[in-house]
């Protein structure tokens, strides 16, 4: 897959939203009615308060990875989050909804790396 993303950080590090072009291949999302995996990427993350955020993306597309999802971050500790999000396939797709359960675990400080 290849994708270019542009973000655009709110004042007062209040949050960021990404946006931009993809393309990929077969291989990465399976076989297209059109022959052609060429979308839009667009993201956000928006702090409630230090410890939570919500959080969500949208990947367009007539494919098996065109999906949203919408949900929230909690933040563990410095280098420890939990993410849970629904995910919702592109209403032209006949895909399964879903839910997204992520956990990440970072070797460094995310908080003072996103500065």
């Amino acid at each position: 897959m290849h994708y270019g993303l542009l973000r655009y950080n709110l004042p007062g590090h209040k949050g960021f939203f990404i946006a931009g072009p993809y393309y990929a291949n077969d291989v990465f999302f399976g076989p297209s009615s059109t022959g052609r995996h060429v979308g839009w990427k667009f993201g956000y993350e928006i702090p409630v308060s230090e410890k939570f955020y919500l959080m969500g993306d949208f990947v367009s597309g007539q494919n098996k990875k065109s999906v949203s999802t919408f949900g929230g971050v909690y933040n563990v500790s410095r280098r420890v989050q939990i993410c849970i999000a629904a995910l919702l396939a592109f209403p032209n797709e006949k895909l399964t909804q879903g839910v997204v359960l992520e956990l990440n675990w970072y070797t460094y400080n995310f908080k003072e790396a996103a500065h």
